[in-house]
């Protein structure tokens, strides 16, 4: 069933399972250019209450007219979190998605016992880049760009194999409105989130970094400088690219599990 709040002026879909599990709610936070479907494979093993959503401009959620910012996703955030009354939770999010997480909990540290930040980093690209990316969008549309996204996204096995796969998370892609990816790309440009990392470090929130091996669109190298600067753990899944949670969700669950149990 479909299910929508609406927070800041906006509306927003989200999915809440296993509600009357007796455990800390667990929320999952997308990618730039997908939705809650990204995570399937890898919430179907967790015994957790569980929170996922689309972000304003993706999916099923509304998308404002104007710009965005990191900022801006948090508070969304915290609105939906309000809305269905949970006080603390564990974040998971993946590239933008670990950005969205990290500013959450350096500015809410109540609401955060845990978190998880899935191949991203304090600053992810240049301005160059992304204002190429938004361009290239501006000019041609997603779907001029949907197969070197996917090239990115993706480890080489991976995106040779599963050309099945590839075509769905292709179009997840092409399907998402292209305000929100430009206005989500913005956000990306603009963002910094070395100060956020270091307030986070200095809080009693258990953090843990995890990256895939051949992640092409946020580097290893970046996972490592974050983890450094929380000074915690970083857990690399071998032969993953971008999005673990699609190409290796047995690896990922291997290590969200015990994290999650120690909690």
């Amino acid at each position: 069933m479909n299910t929508f709040a609406t927070v800041n002026s906006t509306k927003l879909h989200y999915k809440l399972e296993n509600p009357n599990q007796k455990r800390r709610p667990v929320v999952f936070i997308n990618s730039l250019g997908s939705d809650l479907t990204i995570w399937e494979d890898v919430i179907s093993q967790l015994e957790h209450p569980i929170l996922r959503f689309d972000k304003r401009g993706h999916g099923l959620s509304d998308t404002p007219n104007g710009t965005y910012s990191i900022k801006d996703f948090a508070d969304d955030l915290l609105g939906l979190l309000e809305h269905l009354k949970l006080e603390q939770v564990i974040l998971v999010g993946v590239s933008i998605g670990g950005q969205i997480a990290l500013e959450f909990a350096s500015r809410f540290p109540e609401r955060v016992v845990a978190a998880v930040f899935c191949d991203t980093g304090m600053k992810i690209g240049t301005t160059q880049t992304w204002n190429a990316r938004i361009a290239a969008v501006q000019e041609n549309g997603l779907a001029s760009i949907s197969l070197s996204v996917m090239q990115r996204w993706f480890s080489p096995e991976f995106y040779a194999t599963q050309t099945t796969q590839i075509r769905t998370y292709q179009t997840m892609l092409e399907r998402t409105p292209e305000l929100g990816y430009i206005a989500t790309c913005a956000a990306l440009r603009e963002s910094d989130l070395t100060l956020a990392a270091h307030t986070v470090r200095d809080t009693k929130i258990k953090t843990l970094v995890v990256c895939g091996s051949q992640d092409q669109s946020t580097p290893v190298a970046l996972s490592q400088a974050l983890a450094q600067t929380l000074r915690t753990r970083l857990e690399m899944i071998e032969g993953a690219g971008h999005l673990p949670c699609i190409d290796q969700p047995k690896a990922l669950l291997s290590i969200l599990e015990p994290f999650l149990g120690a909690i």
